[in-house]
């Protein structure tokens, strides 16, 4: 609502179907819960109006906020929702190469410019490990790093060295990847 009273022009929120509308609804940072007559807890963020999760809880008949945490709780259990950080989110996401998923995810976070290099960097070595090269290439040079950071991985590329031209064909990409994803072990 509007400080008139009158209602905001933000969003709406729509209850899974539930032609009763919610039990209880409460929130936690940028995410509500609803408690359905379903049996579910429906998550929608806050900051897009979208369902984002749906829980099954049989019976529930009671939903609590804490200071990080809900809990819906029926007869014969208790769920526990915790809300992650959105960098929590954002490395798992990555680590798992669903990088445009985590894209969006951080912009709506309104990042800084060192969070996007970061994330470019992260997200373009993820995929070099799924190898996507394509994809990733566009993300290291959108990291505003510098080269030297990623030669350092391979030392064995270094000019003057005896296998320079022979390294990555001798050991193979997967050799290459095994180093990214450890960078400060030494081979």
């Amino acid at each position: 609502l509007k400080t008139n009273g009158h209602p905001a022009n933000r969003g709406n929120v729509t209850f899974g179907g539930d032609a009763f509308g919610p039990l209880a609804v409460t929130h936690i940072k940028n995410y509500m819960v609803s408690l359905l007559s379903n049996g579910k807890a429906e998550v929608t963020s806050l900051l897009e109006f979208k369902q984002v999760q749906s829980v099954d809880v049989p019976n529930a008949t009671l939903i609590a906020a804490g200071a990080n945490r809900i809990l819906v709780a029926s007869a014969e259990s208790v769920v526990s929702l915790e809300a992650l950080p959105v960098a929590s989110q954002v490395r798992e996401l990555i680590q798992n190469a669903h990088v445009n998923e985590a894209h969006r995810l951080l912009a709506r976070s309104k990042p800084s410019k060192e969070d996007l290099d970061d994330f470019h960097w992260k997200a373009g070595w993820s995929l070099i490990c799924k190898l996507r090269f394509d994809e990733a290439f566009h993300h290291l040079s959108s990291a505003n790093t510098d080269p030297r950071k990623i030669l350092k991985l391979f030392p064995e590329l270094k000019p003057g060295t005896d296998n320079n031209s022979a390294s990555v064909g001798k050991h193979g990409i997967h050799s290459m990847i095994a180093k990214s994803e450890n960078p400060g072990q030494k081979s």
